[in-house]
């Protein structure tokens, strides 16, 4: 087994283990049962700590196996403490992190990366963020805040921020021994900093639970270019939080993983890619105190707005602080807290050595102008009502007053923010899923909807719907909540990760994700024609069961199928709407295609976002009934739903022959 060692990888992993024999050996151990022709190791990303993190490449033959990431560390304790986090931390709980694998080595830590992640090409957001577009950089941003939501947690803290962090050690002595910090700057930003910790007392007190701990840049792995690609996160070493401050376990200041993040965009990745660029410190400054000053980037002077480094900045800011802050209510609590968090982060720049191949006076005067901007916005936070409720939320979401909690049967695992939230409760006319009667399908339904509507319009737009609902409920709503009707709509989509956010605003096919592939088959039963769409699962022989038991006039059968259809399937909002409009428009075919249907019979295993959204699309098909899978009587059959065309505005059982 050859082992090739790229860039100075090598001489980084002697100095931590005094050769590479050992590393090596477990490689090899590893790779046992494995034809292994080769093995390229390449340098990801140099820890502050001195550890050593790599990307192990592995050939058998010529097929590339399952890559692996490594890290090594001189002290046997910190790779000690990452191992026993994972192991009860992070394992089973966290999604997108590699699988630990067995080393036996007391300094090496070896992952795996499986799945989707095969054939994953990663480099760190240190090293790709420059070669990647604004447009892709905002969906990592937001995939990011997705994938870290149902691990974090908020929890209320028993010290004020003041007493745990104050000025660290002081701020005063700290700023007298940089050169690089005007004796103006240093006045300005001891003041604000000291009301800004006078004032947070007047804000709940929090604290961050569940976290990474050091979300930097170069702790999250991706694939730089023009497709949008998925994170994955290393390094857990510091998920224990900080205890020589009296924080709990795992805990930290609030959204501490994101301002961590935020600072090292701005004051490491832009600040390299400006530099580079030939952006003087001047203008460099300008930019970070406008961005942190929460102004729009498009107020920026035309010339420098229109430069590249700073394009990619403010939208890469733009979509993490939107992410975060729509994932938390109030929003005032969030905006106040955020700029503390993310100016509290960005002061320990002030404190630590300064990183590899930046300017330590740039990177200095730059991170105290970003303070200062900060604070400014922070320094007169928002009054607070006696129990306002603190709301966690899911990422990019709108404010708490537009989302709006739809269920028609009740949840497996309440969520108690949604009692802060309007709702249409349905739940008195089902008996778990089953209808109380057939009839409330073309009466109850709809006469609850309709009253409701006005109130709908009435809210900021667009609406965040939290659908605990059947899916023919949701399609239904779909054909009344459309952007002809002057709605745009958002949803709250289950997964098997918990309930995220889906922004259905404009449609994002997967970068290697498939396309439905629709096939068509005769029947010659009557008029109608049935549509069967297999996105969480193939629903086809249970449809075709239905068919005959219900007696459906059926003369043509369409399946639109996923190749590899699962409850994840779909992989975001952006992935449904490209879904939706794809699908609405082969149905548009099949319905025109010869003599037209009576009616539209549509059985579908999709997300609940996705039928809303084919809802918004088929007024173009005419008539159309929606079946429900019976999915409490084991019976595996399918009961009409919703409808639309006159024929759904009468006795349910018109619907049938």
């Amino acid at each position: 087994m050859d082992v090739e060692y790229t860039g100075d990888v090598r001489e980084a992993i002697c100095r931590c283990l005094g050769g590479v024999e050992e590393l090596e050996a477990q490689i090899e151990r590893l790779c046992r049962g494995q034809a292994v022709s080769r093995v390229t190791i390449a340098p990801l990303a140099p820890g502050r700590s001195g550890a050593v993190v790599a990307l192990v490449r592995r050939l058998e033959g010529s097929r590339a196996l399952k890559p692996w990431v490594v890290k090594i560390a001189a002290e046997f304790a910190l790779v000690h403490q990452e191992r026993r986090n994972v192991e009860t931390l992070v394992k089973d709980r966290w999604p997108l992190v590699p699988q630990l694998l067995d080393t036996g080595a007391s300094k090496i830590l070896i992952y795996e990366c499986g799945g989707f992640l095969e054939r994953y090409a990663p480099t760190t957001l240190r090293s790709g963020y420059a070669q990647t577009p604004p447009d892709a950089l905002s969906i990592l941003m937001r995939r990011i805040v997705e994938a870290l939501t149902p691990v974090h947690a908020f929890a209320e803290d028993t010290l004020p921020f003041v007493e745990r962090e104050g000025f660290q050690p002081a701020l005063a002595d700290q700023l007298a021994t940089l050169s690089s910090i005007p004796s103006e700057l240093a006045a300005a930003l001891l003041a604000a900093w000291g009301q800004t910790l006078q004032r947070a007392t007047q804000l709940p007190r929090l604290v961050s639970t569940g976290g990474h701990g050091d979300l930097n840049a170069g702790n999250i792995l991706f694939e730089p270019g023009p497709n949008a690609s998925y994170p994955l996160f290393i390094d857990f070493g510091q998920m224990h939080g900080n205890a020589s401050r009296g924080y709990p376990a795992n805990g930290h200041p609030p959204f501490w993983d994101f301002a961590k993040l935020e600072r090292d965009i701005k004051t490491r990745l832009f600040l390299e890619e400006a530099s580079s660029a030939g952006l003087s410190l001047v203008r460099i400054v300008a930019v970070i105190r406008h961005l942190d000053g929460f102004e729009p980037a498009a107020s920026l002077p035309a010339d420098l707005a229109a430069l590249p480094a700073v394009r990619r900045l403010a939208t890469t800011l733009d979509a993490l602080r939107g992410a975060v802050g729509h994932g938390f209510s109030p929003p005032a609590i969030y905006q106040a807290w955020y700029r503390i968090s993310v100016a509290f982060a960005t002061l320990l720049v002030l404190y630590r050595s300064p990183d590899e191949g930046i300017d330590p006076a740039s990177q200095q005067r730059a991170a105290a102008e970003s303070v200062l901007a900060l604070l400014s916005g922070a320094s007169s936070p928002p009054s607070i009502t006696t129990g306002a409720p603190m709301v966690p939320r899911a990422p990019d979401a709108p404010t708490p007053a537009s989302a709006v909690v739809v269920r028609s049967f009740a949840p497996r695992e309440p969520d108690p923010s949604d009692q802060a939230l309007p709702r249409l409760d349905l739940t008195d006319l089902f008996n778990g899923r089953t209808p109380i009667h057939a009839v409330v399908w073309t009466g109850a339904i709809r006469q609850r909807v309709a009253e409701v509507l006005p109130a709908l319009a009435g809210l900021p737009q667009p609406l965040l719907l939290a659908l605990q609902t059947h899916l023919s409920i949701s399609w239904y709503l779909g054909t009344l909540l459309n952007p002809k009707r002057g709605f745009t709509v958002n949803v709250y989509q289950r997964t098997n990760a918990g309930e995220v956010f889906w922004d259905l605003s404009r449609a994002q096919p997967p970068a290697d994700g498939p396309d439905l592939l629709v096939t068509e088959e005769s029947l010659k039963r009557g008029p109608d024609l049935a549509v069967v769409i297999s996105v969480t699962h193939d629903a086809r022989v249970d449809v075709t069961r239905a068919i005959d038991a219900l007696a459906l006039p059926i003369g043509r059968l369409a399946h639109a199928c996923l190749p590899e259809p699962g409850p994840d399937a779909v992989a975001d909002g952006g992935h449904a709407r490209w879904l939706a409009d794809g699908l609405a428009r082969r149905v548009r075919e099949l319905v025109v295609a010869g003599s037209p249907p009576r009616r539209l019979h549509l059985f579908a295993a999709c997300p609940v976002g996705l039928m809303l959204l084919l809802g918004q699309r088929a007024a173009a098909w005419g008539p159309t009934t929606v079946y429900e899978f019976a999915f409490e009587d084991g019976s595996r059959q399918y009961f009409p739903g919703m409808a639309s065309g006159e024929e759904a505005k009468g006795d349910p059982e018109s619907l049938r022959p």
